[in-house]
């Protein structure tokens, strides 16, 4: 077996000009699958190939791409009425051509509104007339006599009324028994860090050995240091080297949770105890408070009493005075009686008069209604006048306007088709994808041999007075001579550049299998048994 080789990368250019090629096929193809004809009632859509574009792709291949032109066509009838249409339009457009040269001196003139009748005027409208007005009314009276004064108090004063009770001193406060524990314990990293280096110191030279004694082990097996199979053992090492650590660890953080616990539980204690205090302190305050608010509530009772006495004798009183202001009242009330009856027949008198000055007046409005019908017809024959004036001065423009706008074509109205896709063909990536297998699988071929060769270099590239002689284990093989009949001839190993001299063990198996030492695929050849090489 020789030295495997790498397989070879796709060329990009190769590849991306596959890929182009791949692309413009595809292209092409949805270009042909969407350029579908259509006809219609109105008329017909259809596309033709009418040409080529070359296209350069990036390894210069070339590459034709049609081009195609989309053709419109109206139906029989259809575009019988578009030649009518366009007939029509002309003509319509040569007349209103001539029409427009009439209106241009048509519209250079101003137009004239000095023979249009004359609008109304407001200032005709001035009521010179002068209004009725009323005489001034008879004075109304709005005093009436004095009917005395009103009782607004008593004529004695009643007794003080209690309104305080003395009361015993609440107690709003007891005693301080001390604050709680607010915060425990400390940093216990240096107990935790103690426990980790004594469990450490422990294993650790242990672990050490067992390193040292599974390199010097991997080294005589033939495995040398760096290669996979040695990095993979010292792997697991290390990884047995990091579980012992953690292990450590896990041993200091159980150590430092034990003293942080025992310290949380003492602050836990003297909380305790505190509130007990706390509780104490509290219930003594409050039955001091309680005696307190029973002699309070005895002596309101007892305040509410004499002020209940004292606030009938001021009722008594307050009926007697309140009697005197009814009367009192009484005669006010005739008094205003008398004077509103007065008032009532001068209100009457004003009245009649108003009515006669507002019958005048609505006399003079009345002609001033009939002075504004007039003027106002005046202003609508003007407005009417400027209108049919405004009329006559537009209709050649609006004439001219209908004769551009007349004619409409009915287009064809086509529907939209589906445009189907093919997908276009991953060159470039499959390509990758075959690359990457072959890469794949040299790599693994590539291990394979190297795992081989590691376990075979262990042993030197010889056993005693046996060599490896297996043929896929050399290169640069050549032919130099023949011993016993047998080729003999010169190479050199796969895994260093000493030029050697031997023979083929595949051939000298054909001949002397007995001198042929098979380890496992690989063989070598007991040179004690065979004639002189070199």
């Amino acid at each position: 077996m020789g030295k495997s080789r790498a397989p070879t990368p796709p060329s990009p250019t190769q590849t991306a000009g596959a890929q182009t090629a791949e692309n413009i096929g595809t292209a092409t193809a949805n270009a042909y699958l969407g350029n579908v004809n259509q006809v219609t009632p109105f008329g017909s859509l259809t596309y033709d190939q009418t040409g080529t574009h070359t296209v350069t792709g990036p390894d210069g291949e070339l590459h034709e791409v049609p081009t195609f032109t989309a053709t419109q066509t109206l139906s029989p009838d259809q575009q019988q009425i578009a030649n009518s249409m366009t007939w029509a339009n002309q003509n319509l457009a040569e007349l209103a051509g001539s029409r427009a040269w009439a209106m241009n001196d048509y519209l250079r003139q101003d137009i004239d509104t000095s023979t249009l009748p004359q609008g109304g005027s407001a200032d005709n409208l001035v009521d010179r007339a002068q209004r009725q007005t009323v005489g001034a009314p008879e004075r109304a009276m709005h005093q009436i006599n004095d009917a005395g004064n009103i009782q607004r108090g008593t004529s004695w004063h009643t007794q003080g009324l209690n309104d305080s009770v003395d009361g015993q001193q609440m107690q709003t406060g007891f005693a301080d028994v001390g604050g709680p524990t607010r915060s425990y314990g400390g940093d216990y990293s240096a107990d935790r860090q103690r426990v980790e280096d004594a469990v450490m110191s422990r294993v650790q030279p242990q672990l050490d050995r067992d390193r040292e004694a599974l390199r010097t082990q991997l080294v005589n097996q033939g495995i040398r240091e760096g290669s996979e199979a040695y990095d993979r053992a010292m792997e697991r090492a290390d990884q047995q080297s990091v579980d012992a650590r953690m292990q450590a660890v896990l041993a200091g953080g159980q150590e430092q949770s034990r003293l942080d616990d025992m310290t949380a539980r003492r602050a836990g204690f003297e909380n305790s105890a505190q509130a007990q205090a706390y509780g104490q302190a509290q219930g003594r305050a409050a039955f001091g408070n309680q005696a307190r608010q029973d002699q309070m509530s005895a002596d309101v009772m007892q305040a509410g009493f004499g002020n209940q006495t004292a606030a009938q004798r001021f009722g008594q009183e307050l009926q007697g005075r309140q009697f005197a202001n009814q009367a009192q009242n009484q005669q006010f009330t005739q008094n205003a009686v008398s004077r509103d009856t007065a008032n009532a027949a001068a209100a009457q008198n004003n009245a009649a008069d108003m009515a006669a000055a507002g019958f005048n007046n609505d006399v003079i409005g009345q002609n001033m209604n009939e002075r504004m019908a007039i003027e106002g017809r005046r202003d609508a024959d003007r407005t009417a006048a400027l209108n049919e004036t405004f009329a006559l001065r537009n209709q050649p423009i609006n004439e001219i306007s209908a004769l551009l706008g007349t004619g409409q074509l009915q287009t064809p109205q086509f529907v939209p088709t589906a445009s189907p896709s093919i997908p276009t063909t991953n060159t470039a990536g499959l390509t990758m994808d075959a690359y990457n297998q072959q890469m794949q699988a040299y790599q693994t071929q590539n291990a394979n041999r190297q795992s081989m060769l590691g376990g075979l270099l262990g042993l030197g590239g010889s056993l005693g007075a046996a060599a490896i002689s297996d043929r896929r284990m050399k290169r640069d093989i050549r032919l130099v001579g023949e011993s016993g009949g047998l080729n003999v001839y010169e190479y050199r190993y796969e895994w260093d550049d000493t030029r050697r001299r031997g023979f083929m063990a595949d051939e000298v198996a054909q001949v002397r299998p007995d001198a042929v030492i098979q380890f496992g695929a690989t063989m070598a050849l007991d040179y004690a048994q065979l004639p002189e090489a070199a």
